[in-house]
């Protein structure tokens, strides 16, 4: 009888399959490119979604509170230190919605991760290698093909790459604003055209009210 397949994996595992280092994977994952996640025994979160109120300011909007049990997807900005030796602590989990939020209420605090916590589902594996071409799969395209339409406006993947290196080279700024602000500078010099202060803020709303330490390397 055939054994059943697994559904996650190691990052050796992933690692030797794609020919990559540890490191690589760490990297692919604070790119936004590659899902990394870990597995919960009893969890307790606060589930809800981000929502713009009558005064154009961003607030969450706890949706339940729910026992998390199994595989649940991370930032890759939260974990980044493990893949320096560190163990670190993780204080959310990463929701489907990209307006969403998963904080962990309890363990209060949130909870220890270390570079060995971290797996890569099955799901995840074979979206990669058919996004890049892998073990016999075809380059997916990333998008639609250019119509004769206007570009988008914004580029909002390299925006989330230079948070991700901003807060990584140089940890949390000292207010929102300065954030909203550095971001907004890197947008003119990259993009050649920024979006008003009030998207930018909202874009970072969730990840400011996260910004606790959870991407900063634990003492």
């Amino acid at each position: 009888m055939a054994l059943p397949r697994k559904q996650i994996f190691g990052l050796n595992e992933i690692a030797t399959r794609w020919n990559v280092s540890v490191n690589d994977l760490g990297c692919y994952a604070i790119d936004d490119v590659l899902t990394l996640s870990t597995v919960v025994n009893g969890v307790d979160a606060e589930i809800g979604q981000f929502a713009m109120d009558e005064n154009s300011e961003i607030s969450p909007a706890s949706v339940a509170r729910k026992r998390l049990l199994g595989v649940q997807d991370l930032f890759g900005c939260d974990v980044w230190p493990a893949f320096k030796g560190e163990t670190v602590t993780v204080r959310r989990f990463r929701p489907d919605h990209p307006d969403g939020y998963i904080d962990i209420d309890v363990p209060e605090g949130g909870i220890r991760i270390g570079l060995s916590d971290l797996i890569v589902t099955r799901a995840e594996r074979d979206r990669f290698e058919a996004a890049h071409g892998l073990n016999g799969n075809k380059p997916m395209r990333s998008g639609p093909r250019p119509g004769p339409g206007a570009p988008p406006r914004h580029d909002w993947d390299g925006f989330w790459i230079a948070v991700c290196r901003q807060i990584h080279d140089n940890g949390w700024p000292a207010t929102q604003a300065a954030m909203v602000r550095t971001l907004m500078d890197w947008l003119e010099t990259n993009a050649g055209r920024a979006p008003d202060e009030s998207t930018v803020r909202k874009k970072i709303a969730r990840l400011w009210r996260s910004g606790i330490g959870a991407c900063q390397p634990s003492e």
